[in-house]
């Protein structure tokens, strides 16, 4: 059996189509995962009238999110450093897209937070493996190339809290969510299709074997996890208050 050729981007310009391709379609895969993470909070009022929860099972629910997801991408990553492989990544676009769908069928709190502890793991398993690959794709634009990854994201967020409250409150349209999934696993199909005609960068793979380097960074990565994991306590907290002004108005 012929195995696929795969393009090395040591030896291959940054514009090549199938990097190019590999690029945009990672770029919007973050648009559209961050648009789906958008959803719980967004329509959380929503969502409480549908499955009759109470103002603490709404903040637990809310800090759900963040607490999972913070959680699985450095175990996404770890995992995904060990066996040199993109997959989980698109796995996580899949996965968001299959059960944050899914939450219209949701019909008790309990199966709401099953449902959505499965979509925020998906949510954390994309975000390390597609940060990093962004870079990979553009060598000599890397910087550039992740600012604008990042964008992607909070574009996603935006248009995700503009659209999913307005979509919800259409003629059924907890009912027709399901519908959503088929866009997002033809992205998860192309991306994962575009990458897997790309080998990481040589120096890259050689570079995770020398341990010196990775000690170094332990400490900085560290005070970075936590500052992460700080800034969405208090981005959510904001986010809950912001739904409940809104509802004494």
């Amino acid at each position: 059996m012929s195995q696929q050729a795969t393009l090395s981007l040591d030896d291959a310009p940054d514009s090549t189509p199938t990097v190019v391709l590999a690029f945009v379609a990672l770029l919007v895969g973050h648009t559209v995962v961050d648009a789906l993470a958008a959803f719980v909070p967004s329509s959380l009022g929503l969502l409480e009238l549908r499955v009759g929860m109470t103002p603490e099972q709404s903040a637990w629910l809310m800090g759900l999110g963040p607490l999972v997801s913070g959680l699985s991408q450095p175990l996404c990553a770890l995992v995904s450093d060990r066996q040199q492989n993109r997959i989980w990544g698109v796995l996580g676009l899949a996965l968001s897209g299959i059960a944050m769908c899914s939450l219209g069928l949701a019909g008790s709190f309990g199966s709401l937070v099953a449902l959505y502890f499965v979509a925020v793991v998906g949510v954390g398993m994309f975000h390390p493996v597609a940060a990093t690959t962004v870079g990979f794709l553009q060598q000599h634009r890397r910087n550039s190339a992740v600012s604008l990854f990042f964008v992607c994201g909070m574009l996603g967020g935006v248009l995700g809290a503009f659209v999913w409250p307005r979509f919800l409150t259409s003629s059924n349209g907890f009912d027709y969510l399901p519908i959503f999934m088929l866009p997002v696993l033809l992205l998860a199909l192309v991306t994962q299709r575009s990458l897997t005609q790309v080998a990481p960068p040589k120096a890259d793979r050689e570079d995770l074997n020398k341990p010196a380097i990775s000690r170094a960074s332990w400490v900085n990565i560290g005070f970075l996890y936590v500052a992460a994991c700080l800034r969405f306590c208090v981005h959510t907290a904001l986010f809950y208050l912001f739904v409940r002004w809104t509802q004494s108005l």
